[in-house]
């Protein structure tokens, strides 16, 4: 997708609901727990597709 700006953007949204073991205060990806781990192996199903709204 392209702003008007002509800048190429890309967003991803995925909720994980489960147990949250640490969370890390720089970076997200850093964070640990079931709900981490579910949310982020959802977020890879959507690298194989692409969705309008």
């Amino acid at each position: 997708m392209m702003s008007s700006a002509g800048i190429k953007y890309d967003t991803r949204l995925s909720i994980g609901i489960g147990s949250v073991d640490f969370v890390a205060e720089n970076r997200i990806s850093d964070s640990r727990g079931l709900a981490f781990t579910l949310s982020g192996r959802e977020a890879g199903w959507y690298e194989t597709r692409t969705s309008r709204f």
